[in-house]
């Protein structure tokens, strides 16, 4: 314990135990934990399968021939090789002889990964299997480059067009998909350039070097279709044919979806998600009872701010944050404030206390909010997203009236792609930022204004200011355009003023004769 300890002090107690023991003893647990052979070996599988993506990736890119498939093998064997080593697997293979050969078929139920690299640690094949999404999607479109194989998906009536790798002789082979043939067929063979085929195909299939194309496919077309080498006895290519009988009349939704959910192209489309929408949509055949493709489906609900134009908001962010510095990003491009330990740092019109920042408020400020300042906000925190908050500016509605002659000015709330509508139509689009007669240190001070000249009663209306791209509203002009009415409320009030004259002196007139009366009598 003295030469663990070194210069620190021991105990005064007298005891053989020191409470700072225990950072020795905690390091080396932790230095423990990370050197050992575990951890080694998981992160040489991980190498190996990195390998194994970028290995055929980029042997993807070669045209199909005999070298193709023979660097496709080499990559394969060895990441395959790399990741059982990672797996500190010892594998014995026994009666060899049953090994299939090239252009020989091998089949397995119910295989995982791991079933993948012990079986292909000895040769190259091409697999055939389920088509997966996330991290075994891109392994899977990787290998799916470098091999021999090509997943095609048709609607009934395409056509499929097979590509031959060799000039030479070869036999097209079909294995339906639920076939329990192991070798399936021979449907067609090219000998000197010139197709053969069965009485089946002869009518839709033909030959134009190097395409053999399979006219007006259909469903029972669905299955597996091999391109052999005859004089080698060699697998050149295998096409898998998945023919997906889809059309817009014969989706069929809950009330729920009925409104939401359609079918474009042979896509199933799900408009407007929602957070309760989240969760894993299965696709599946039951036909067959399987699973054709797997989608799982995340949707947040940012959390809405929302502000009128040239008023200040701000946007909250609380949040124990260990790094030594804090960030705001629009749409995760462009920091507009930043804050560490010494100062905070903030684009024009934005604002970060450091006093707050350094209480764990790191809370920020929009001075004067404007069009351009809208959308989603996000707080990080070491690369990390500890907020979340999308800032909505209102539109702003405006009246305008004016008289039939006059001009009527629209001023365009933002530099970006905008345009005006009227009554649901466009009738203008603009790019405010293409101003080349502008001088560039001149810019930030010229307003865009759209102006129409000579207005009429008839362009009443309501006319909006909206992003182009977003639709989204920005500016809304309701219109009045009446016609002058000066000259006829002026001859109002003169025979008004005529009439009351008339009126007044009519009563003088009677009161005088009235006057005149009782001077008679008396």
């Amino acid at each position: 314990m003295g030469e663990l300890r070194r210069s620190r002090p021991r105990s005064g107690v007298g005891g053989a135990f020191a409470l700072s023991d225990v950072f020795y003893f905690s390091k080396k647990g932790i230095e423990s934990i990370v050197d050992d052979e575990v951890t080694q070996r998981i992160m040489l599988a991980c190498i190996g399968l990195s390998w194994l993506v970028i290995g055929t990736t980029m042997v993807g890119f070669l045209p199909n021939c005999r070298l193709k498939d023979w660097l496709s093998e080499l990559v394969h064997i060895m990441c395959y090789r790399i990741c059982a080593r990672g797996l500190s697997a010892t594998i014995h293979y026994h009666n060899r002889e049953n090994k299939p050969k090239k252009g020989g078929i091998c089949v397995a139920n119910h295989t995982s990964p791991i079933d993948v690299v012990i079986l292909a640690n000895d040769g190259g094949y091409a697999m055939v299997g389920q088509v997966h999404g996330g991290l075994m999607g891109v392994v899977q479109r990787a290998m799916v480059r470098a091999s021999v194989m090509s997943l095609v998906y048709l609607t009934p009536g395409e056509d499929l067009v097979m590509v031959l790798p060799i000039p030479g002789s070869v036999e097209v082979i079909y294995k339906a998909r639920h076939s329990t043939d192991v070798y399936g067929v021979q449907i067609c063979t090219v000998t000197q350039r010139s197709l053969h085929c069965t009485a089946e195909y002869t009518p839709r299939t033909s030959f134009s070097y190097p395409n053999i194309t399979l006219r007006h496919t259909k469903l029972s077309d669905s299955g597996i279709y091999s391109i052999k080498d005859t004089e080698n006895e060699e697998l050149l290519h295998i096409y898998t044919l998945e023919i997906c009988n889809v059309t817009e009349q014969s989706i069929q939704c809950k009330v729920e979806y009925q409104h939401r959910a359609f079918l474009s192209r042979g896509t199933l489309v799900l408009e407007k998600v929602k957070p309760s929408d989240s969760g894993v949509y299965t696709i599946w055949d039951p036909k067959y009872n399987t699973i054709i493709l797997i989608h799982t489906l995340s949707v947040k609900d940012y959390l809405p701010n929302h502000v009128k134009r040239h008023q200040s908001t701000t946007l909250e962010c609380t949040w124990n944050c260990s790094s030594s510095s804090v960030e705001w990003t629009v749409n995760r491009e462009n920091v507009v404030a930043q804050c560490n330990q010494t100062s905070c740092i903030s684009e024009e019109g934005y604002e970060m206390s450091h006093d707050q920042y350094l209480k764990g408020h790191y809370n920020l400020t929009i001075i004067r909010a404007d069009y351009s300042m809208r959308g989603t906000y996000f707080c990080m925190c070491n690369n990390k997203c500890i907020s979340e908050v999308k800032l909505i500016v209102e539109t702003e509605n405006s009246s305008v009236q004016l008289r039939p002659g006059e001009d009527l000015l629209m001023d365009f709330p933002i530099t970006e792609s905008v345009e005006v509508t009227y009554s649901g139509s466009v009738i203008y689009f603009c790019d405010p930022t293409d101003q080349k007669h502008c001088k560039s240190q001149q810019r930030h001070r010229i307003k865009p204004v759209l102006k129409l000249e000579k207005v009429k009663p008839n362009d009443s209306g309501v006319y909006v200011i909206q992003d182009h791209h977003t639709k989204y509203q920005l500016l809304q002009f309701n219109v009045s355009v009446r016609e002058d009415n000066t000259n006829g409320s002026n001859t109002w009030r003169i025979v008004s003023a005529v009439e009351a004259a008339v009126i007044l002196g009519l009563i003088i007139y009677f009161d005088l004769m009235e006057m005149q009366k009782s001077d008679t009598s008396d």
